[in-house]
């Protein structure tokens, strides 16, 4: 067996040049931006025939969120192998020196000890209150606008369905929270090898994932014990967490399927399946994770990460043009962080764009959701 392991910005392009030379890999890790191709551009096959005889893979053992973005007309195409979940870890000690001392819940909460840990030096900012991730705020604005008791889609899925009251209050909350963090007209932080989360700069994370596991454990894996994984935030309506999951799919090009399907079980038996989830940071795709030995010595973030999981996860919806989409709308609404527009001026010119995709694909949206 050959094993190939690609940096994320080549991948889709070494993927769609080895599909179109007849030469993909029977067994492969999709991008979440291609769910809904997987099936339609038939590029993997239906999984659903080997988990009925399945004794290794049980899909209800599996936290639904990871998986359900890969199902496309009640068919599987990918069995997840970690996943991704949305939390706002935080650095223990820095929030108790200044009077932190309870898990931000609430937008307000979060709001609140943003605004206590701004730290200036003179006119540099030394201590940012929190990371509205500045760069691409489309994946924050997701569950924030979830929050807000918001849709992204129209309830068919041929239309955007945020430009709504709830959709503006959700970005309007993200970019009071940017302004508090970094007030209008004023520098950022300055660069650093090392992650700001671990030198304490941004010891207040908005939306990010076990990744700052990862930081930590590389560069003072002693300071693990002074991280908390924080919850799922409570917005006007619901408390939600955004997760998606990472796994294997079989390419319609697989030589052997059923061979290629003994490798997916063979990751997925539980020792091998601890071993690899460890070793990439991610979060266990399944509640028996909560039984690897890793993750019992550590209950702040490892655990609490499966707990938003299980209790407030919440998969993306299935859609064509994922990356395209976002990338239009976190253009958007960057231009509405740095006051070049209103929300409602930001949102309706996302709005705008979406449906211009989204028309020309009508055709898949409805195939994928027959």
């Amino acid at each position: 067996m050959q094993v190939s392991f690609l940096p994320w910005g080549q991948y889709m392009e070494k993927e769609l040049t080895a599909f179109a030379a007849g030469t993909m890999a029977d067994v492969f890790e999709p991008a979440l931006e291609e769910a809904v191709d997987l099936a339609l551009k038939k590029r993997a096959i239906p999984l659903d025939p080997f988990l009925a005889n399945s004794s290794v893979i049980k899909m209800d053992e599996y936290f639904p969120g990871g998986y359900e973005v890969y199902k496309v007309k009640g068919q599987l195409y990918c069995v997840p192998h970690r996943i991704d979940v949305r939390g706002n870890p935080y650095r223990i000690s820095i929030l108790a020196e200044n009077g932190i001392t309870e898990t931000p819940v609430t937008w307000e909460d979060m709001a609140a000890a943003a605004q206590k840990l701004v730290k200036w030096e003179g006119d540099k900012l030394v201590r940012a209150g929190t990371s509205p991730w500045w760069t691409r705020p489309a994946h924050q604005y997701m569950h924030t606008l979830w929050q807000a008791g918001g849709e992204l889609f129209t309830p068919d899925g041929t239309k955007a369905g945020f430009n709504t009251p709830e959709g503006v209050q959700a970005l309007q909350y993200m970019i009071d929270l940017f302004h508090i963090t970094y007030p209008k007209g004023q520098g950022q932080l300055e660069t650093s090898p090392i992650p700001h989360f671990v030198t304490g700069r941004e010891p207040l994370q908005y939306g990010t994932g076990a990744w700052a596991r990862s930081w930590v454990i590389e560069n003072k894996s002693e300071l693990l014990s002074d991280v908390n994984s924080g919850v799922a935030l409570k917005g006007l309506k619901a408390q939600v967490a955004l997760i998606f999951g990472g796994g294997l799919s079989i390419s319609t090009q697989a030589k052997d399927p059923a061979t290629a399907w003994q490798v997916i079980e063979f990751i997925g038996r539980d020792e091998n399946l601890s071993a690899w989830v460890d070793s990439i940071s991610g979060v266990p795709p399944r509640q028996s994770g909560l039984e690897w030995e890793w993750v019992k010595k550590d209950p702040g973030v490892m655990q609490g990460f499966i707990e938003i999981a299980a209790k407030w996860g919440r998969s993306s919806p299935v859609f064509p043009e994922w990356g395209r989409l976002f990338d239009l709308q976190s253009d958007e609404l960057n231009k509405a962080y740095y006051g070049e527009q209103s929300a409602e001026e930001a949102l309706a010119n996302t709005e705008k764009a979406w449906n211009e995709v989204l028309a020309e694909y009508a055709e898949e949206i409805a195939a994928s959701q027959g």
